[in-house]
């Protein structure tokens, strides 16, 4: 499989600065909690928080987009879609709003679409054969990635 096109756009590192001191912060009330109240609910609901925040940083720290000669990959850690490059009907440019998703990772939009993002402004709208939700996946190139497409 040859690779045709790739990306990586990772989040913010405002956002993931912020992420990472919500875990230290809240593993540090954590280890607070355990040393007054061992085998409290506090620290359960503690531990579960750390580990969910955790999760969240190392799957949703980047998004990866791959175009090889087969298939189209894109997504976040383990939450991935690897779609054949046969099944793509049309890429356009697209534009990604707040107000559209409200909010960035994976999204469902209210004009049928499925987003894949790491920040708003400029993406693609890829429309599939026999699928009826579109996928819109920012990128940092739009014409580049479509044109990887249609090779």
């Amino acid at each position: 499989m040859k690779m045709i096109y790739e990306e990586k756009q990772n989040f913010h590192v405002v956002f993931l600065g912020f992420l990472l001191l919500l875990i230290v912060i809240i593993g540090t009330m954590d280890f607070t909690i355990y040393t007054i109240y061992p085998a409290d609910w506090a620290t359960v609901v503690a531990d579960g928080t750390v580990i969910f925040l955790i999760f969240i940083f190392v799957n949703f720290r980047k998004l990866e987009i791959k175009i090889t000669d087969d298939f189209l990959e894109f997504g976040f850690g383990i939450f991935r879609k690897k779609i054949p490059r046969k099944k793509i009907i049309s890429c356009k440019t697209f534009e990604v709003r707040f107000g559209q998703y409200f909010g960035i990772g994976i999204r469902y939009g209210l004009n049928r679409t499925i987003l894949y993002n790491t920040r708003f402004g400029k993406a693609v709208r890829i429309k599939l054969r026999g699928q009826k939700r579109d996928y819109v996946i920012t990128t940092n190139n739009q014409k580049k990635f479509c044109n990887a497409l249609k090779r």
